[in-house]
């Protein structure tokens, strides 16, 4: 499966968070922007940056920017990577026998980097700066 092409529209994704409930990224939008981290937890370079994301969460996390984590392991797995690596941000669990989220933005073997995602349309970039935050809608950044 490829990643998705700029401009593509962006799929809404709906999963189950660690504590059980319901999560939409189209709602979740409505209220400002998102940051999408797809990670597994065996990747090194994911133990490396997620700490990062954490550290934004919690300068940003009270300005109407979202950061939610988006999981490739099982609940178990998942929680022991949370307090391995003190990740307090919501993390949601991408089915590990179908990976529909990760599978919906085409995200196997993909390069660090992100998409940027205006009104509900992606774009390829780099850049995750947040002093500012950027007019987009979302942002999702792509797992190793």
């Amino acid at each position: 499966m490829t990643a998705l092409a700029a401009g593509t529209k962006a799929p809404d994704i709906e999963l189950k968070t660690m504590d059980g409930k319901r999560f939409s990224l189209q709602a979740e939008l409505a209220r400002g922007p998102v940051v999408l981290i797809f990670f597994k937890a065996s990747c090194p370079t994911c133990q490396y940056a997620l700490p990062m994301f954490e550290r934004l969460h919690k300068a940003y996390g009270q300005k109407n920017v979202s950061l939610v984590g988006v999981s490739q392991n099982d609940s178990s797995q998942t929680a022991a990577f949370m307090k391995q690596f003190g990740i307090s941000f919501p993390v949601l669990l991408d089915d590990t026998r179908s990976y529909p989220a990760s599978n919906a933005y085409g995200l196997t073997n993909v390069p660090p980097g992100s998409l940027h995602i205006s009104t509900l349309r992606c774009a390829l970039s780099h850049d995750l700066a947040l002093k500012n935050p950027p007019p987009w809608r979302a942002l999702i950044f792509v797992r190793c």
